[in-house]
């Protein structure tokens, strides 16, 4: 890194439907000097085990309490699998959950269908630190499923997926003017999927269409409509002023009618990152 190449081994200047994607001239905004190269990170073997934690559950776009919510967890980092804990959270959205630290894992959240309140919802690689903090877990509600591609003026195919991601640099804030690719399992970039990026006005992060905002603003949050259930490779490319080069990539597990929260991090190409907590010895 940086790297025209993309993880299917083709050149980025000749990938079949990669301009669709990715056209963007502007130099990308944001510190990333630091870790573009590539972000190596070691665990303390210490650190990796369980804490119990007062989480809560929480809408999307609202930051709303999500009541009598049910979670799941996959300490395998795979939805695809089996999960291994489910709880469910009290009317007000909370609950206490026994978490793995310092290891990737995958947390969904889901009501049932008949309530016709939120869509299944999953983030994916998450690392749980051992600081003491409350994590909350998002639920994207069927209004703003809906909302999101109205705005854009286009429409959430049915059994299709919906990707909602920020785009990161080295110090963990958002980077501005980069641009996301979609690929299927087999690394061809995905014929089905658009992806758009949210604009800010009058102090609220809403997604529009590619004409009005070609790349990620200083939010960073983009959003990929219509993608391919199954095994997803989001891929981060900015401009540095010579050519398009990959900054970060991350590979999941969609699932149709249901939305996948991810954050994309510079120099980060396995979706892989740990807090500075798992980094050295824990007591």
């Amino acid at each position: 890194m940086p790297s025209a190449d993309t993880d299917a081994d083709t050149d980025a200047d000749t990938d079949e439907g990669f301009a669709d994607f990715v056209d963007v001239t502007t130099p990308w905004v944001g510190e990333t000097d630091a870790c573009i190269d590539g972000v190596v990170q070691v665990v303390d073997p210490s650190c990796i085990g369980e804490r119990t934690v007062s989480a809560t559950i929480e809408d999307f776009q609202t930051e709303d309490a999500v009541p009598d919510a049910t979670v799941s967890l996959w300490a395998s980092d795979d939805p695809a699998a089996a999960a291994t804990a489910t709880w469910t959270a009290d009317g007000h959205g909370d609950f206490d959950a026994t978490l793995s630290t310092c290891t990737p894992i995958t947390t969904g959240v889901f009501t049932p269908p008949e309530w016709e309140e939120t869509r299944d919802t999953y983030q994916v690689s998450r690392i749980i630190g051992t600081e003491s903090w409350s994590p909350s877990f998002f639920a994207v509600s069927e209004a703003t499923a809906r909302l999101v591609p109205s705005l854009i003026g286009v429409s959430w195919s049915d059994g299709t997926a919906m990707v909602v991601g920020r785009a990161l640099d080295c110090d963990q804030e958002e980077l501005e003017n980069v641009q996301m690719v979609i690929r299927t399992a087999d690394g061809r970039v995905s014929t089905t999927a658009e992806v758009f990026y949210f604009n800010e006005s009058g102090g609220t992060s809403l997604p529009t269409d590619r004409a009005s905002q070609p790349a990620t603003s200083s939010n960073g949050l983009w959003v990929a409509l219509d993608v391919e259930p199954g095994k997803t490779i989001v891929e981060m490319y900015g401009w540095d002023g010579v050519g398009h080069v990959q900054m970060g990539a991350s590979t999941f597990t969609t699932f149709a009618d249901a939305v996948t929260l991810v954050d994309l991090r510079t120099g980060v190409t396995d979706g892989i990152w740990y807090p500075e907590s798992c980094l050295s010895p824990c007591e």
